[in-house]
């Protein structure tokens, strides 16, 4: 009995050795487990972060190419200024050969295209000659239907009766002589419009325009032949034949 007990006494040793030996086994893997939890944890919310990061940088406006577009917008809105006030000296100088009208006025951008329209409406309805100078700057090189929409505009305006008040009849009229000079200058925005129609239909670079911007220009065409002014009409209606011949 003694011998018995002496052989169990190491075994129960080694076996309480062996659970304990297991039971810390299983403590260490699961603290390993719970520190490497938290690392994953976080590396999972800094992935996030960086791609709702990326996300925004990406959609936010470029803060460099803002400013160099209200450079480029401001050097235009100031050339487009000096311009301006280069014609009203030119206009108020009533000398329609300036050489300026060429230099400084030609190939002009749709910016400057709209801002001449907008000053034409500032005029004076009595002033023909400077209300006619900007129409022949817009007409000489017709590129748009905003253009043509132009020259429609001032096609239908209604007729200056009088250089002192185009609401009034001249007393002057009786006078055949005086009354032929001053149809043509009272006219003179809308016979530009004509002759500058006129010679770009029949300019080198007819076979480009395109259809739409035909059809515009037959109704400009149709805006003088509802004209109250027999000069106008008539001038129309000789392009519009001219038209259905080319």
């Amino acid at each position: 009995m003694k011998r018995f007990a002496l052989v169990s006494l190491p075994l129960i040793l080694i076996l309480a050795v062996f659970w304990w030996w297991s039971r810390s086994l299983t403590t260490i893997q699961q603290t390993t487990a719970n520190k490497t939890l938290p690392q994953e944890s976080n590396s999972h919310i800094a992935r996030v972060v960086n791609e709702q990061t990326e996300k925004i940088e990406a959609t936010k406006p470029n803060l460099i190419t803002g400013i160099e577009a209200d450079k480029t917008s401001n050097n235009v809105n100031l050339a487009i200024k000096q311009k301006l006030q280069l014609l009203e000296e030119i206009i108020n100088s009533k000398n329609d050969n300036d050489p300026r009208l060429d230099t400084e006025f030609n190939n002009l951008s749709a910016e400057m295209k709209l801002a001449l329209t907008s000053q034409y409406k500032k005029i004076s309805e009595e002033d023909r000659n400077g209300r006619g100078t900007i129409v022949f700057l817009v007409a000489r090189d017709i590129t748009s239907l905003s253009d043509l929409e132009f020259l429609q505009s001032v096609l239908k305006e209604s007729p200056c009766l009088s250089l002192a008040d185009c609401k009034q009849t001249s007393p002057n009229k009786e006078d055949s002589h005086l009354g032929s000079v001053d149809d043509l200058t009272m006219n003179y925005p809308q016979i530009v419009v004509l002759n500058r129609i006129e010679t770009w239909l029949n300019g080198p670079n007819f076979s480009k325009i395109n259809s739409q911007m035909l059809q515009k220009v037959d109704e400009v065409l149709n805006a003088g032949l509802a004209s109250d002014v027999p000069m106008i009409a008539d001038k129309a209606a000789s392009i519009l034949q001219q038209r259905r011949r080319l």
